[in-house]
């Protein structure tokens, strides 16, 4: 994995140099190191939105799992270094601040699209502090955390109901 250091860094280069993405950090990345892009506005025909989520995910994980892969390296840092601490709790301010851009958003399929960088920008906070030994994972002992996994069971459906229900009232409304 760590030899994909260099693919990951021309694909973010691609997207930092090569095209207009839409996402806020490649924006203000964009805007700091002055580079210039033209701005080609996009129609909802041209958008793949899956693709789009997709890709962003995978970059997100492939990102973060280097940076942590890195940082808990002793040779190179280490768990209880300085650094280390700092990707912890920046990831958790970030995560914050992504939150609460995702609480004003009205639309639910941009929304769901949101909160998944969000969320994994959040789990670096998680991952560090199950690294320092503060969290008991869930997946460890899953026997020991039924009423969290009934919780989350049913937040799941709750969101699938509530997808549904969008979806009808939009199909309603389109008619």
């Amino acid at each position: 994995m760590p030899a994909s250091v260099g693919f990951l860094a021309m694909f973010l280069l691609y997207y930092l140099y090569n095209s207009r993405t839409g996402c806020t950090f490649f924006t203000w990345l964009q805007k700091v190191l002055h580079i210039p892009i033209k701005y080609v506005p996009f129609t909802n025909q041209q958008k793949n939105y899956a693709l789009i989520t997709a890709v962003e995910m995978v970059s997100l994980l492939w990102t973060f799992y280097l940076v942590l892969l890195f940082a808990y390296d002793k040779e190179l840092l280490g768990d209880q270094h300085p650094v280390t601490y700092f990707i912890a709790f920046g990831s958790l301010l970030w995560s914050a601040f992504l939150f609460r851009d995702l609480l004003k958003l009205q639309n639910l399929g941009y929304a769901i699209r949101y909160s998944i960088p969000t969320v994994i920008i959040l789990w670096n906070f998680v991952e560090i502090l199950g690294r320092w030994n503060i969290l008991n994972e869930i997946w460890v002992k899953p026997q020991e955390y039924w009423l969290e996994l009934t919780l989350i069971f049913i937040v799941f459906a709750l969101l699938t109901v509530v997808s549904l229900f969008e979806k009808g009232r939009q199909s309603k409304v389109d008619n």
